[in-house]
């Protein structure tokens, strides 16, 4: 018994002072038949998530986290507040996941892995190809009352006399408030989201115009960007409805994507 234990102290004594070189892993994720890429925050709502639907891009994405080297990791701290969820969905019904914490995953098998060296991290995947955040950017619309001419309403797939026109002072005053205190959040990708149900249409005296591309609960501004509502009951959609007394779900109902 000695005799072994004096055995034990030397192999971890050579293991302290030579150092034990662990044993580098690959994902090895298969890249043929996936159909669906899911990038998704676990704290956030999905919609600040990222989703992936065209295939080449998806495998592209595997084949190179692929080449990402890890090693066993032996991890006992609670998941952290940036874990996202990874998920890839194959066209057999099949799927591969895991969650991406930076420099550690956890597999989904309850196994944990740590980027080996300088080996790259997920997350800068998603930032060089899709200028994604998983902290998205917030803002307010801001939109000043004061200069506005009139508000227009204008249907993408029904006639003009579907939506409406607003010149009244009051209701303008009040819509323009209720937008300005909108809360919302930059889109990379929203699901689902082509073309606009419709345009809010924003007259101004000086003879400006802004156009706002309308679905619901996101909108693209007139620089071309998407952004969500950040408030779950509260959505561009509602405040339209509320505020410029038309058939909104009229018009919602003849988009080809609602």
């Amino acid at each position: 018994m000695k005799r072994y234990l004096t055995l034990l102290i030397l192999i971890a004594a050579g293991t302290f002072i030579f150092g034990c070189r662990p044993r580098i892993l690959k994902l090895n994720l298969p890249e043929e038949g996936a159909v669906k890429l899911e990038y998704l925050p676990m704290d956030l709502s999905p919609a600040y998530g990222l989703e992936v639907t065209d295939p080449e891009d998806i495998k592209e994405f595997i084949k190179e986290i692929n080449q990402f080297s890890f090693y066993r990791y032996r991890n006992t701290a609670l998941l952290n507040a940036e874990a996202v969820n990874v998920r890839i969905s194959y066209e057999d019904g099949t799927h591969s996941e895991f969650l991406d914490m930076g420099t550690i995953l956890r597999l989904s098998d309850g196994n944990w892995l740590k980027a080996a060296g300088d080996s790259p991290q997920i997350s800068d995947y998603f930032r060089k190809n899709y200028n994604y955040y998983c902290r998205p950017k917030m803002k307010n619309l801001r939109l000043q009352e004061r200069g506005i001419q009139k508000l227009e309403y204008e249907p993408a797939y029904l006639p003009a006399e579907y939506g409406t026109v607003i010149t009244d002072r009051e209701t303008i005053r009040k819509l323009a408030d209720a937008l300005s205190s909108f809360s919302c959040y930059l889109c990379t990708n929203p699901t689902g989201i082509r073309t606009p149900y419709g345009s809010l249409i924003i007259t101004y005296q000086d003879g400006r115009v802004e156009r706002y591309g309308d679905a619901k609960e996101y909108m693209q501004l007139p620089d071309g960007t998407w952004w969500g509502s950040s408030e779950e009951n509260r959505t561009l959609g509602n405040i339209l409805k509320e505020s410029m007394k038309f058939d909104y779900d009229r018009v919602q109902e003849s988009a080809p994507n609602s």
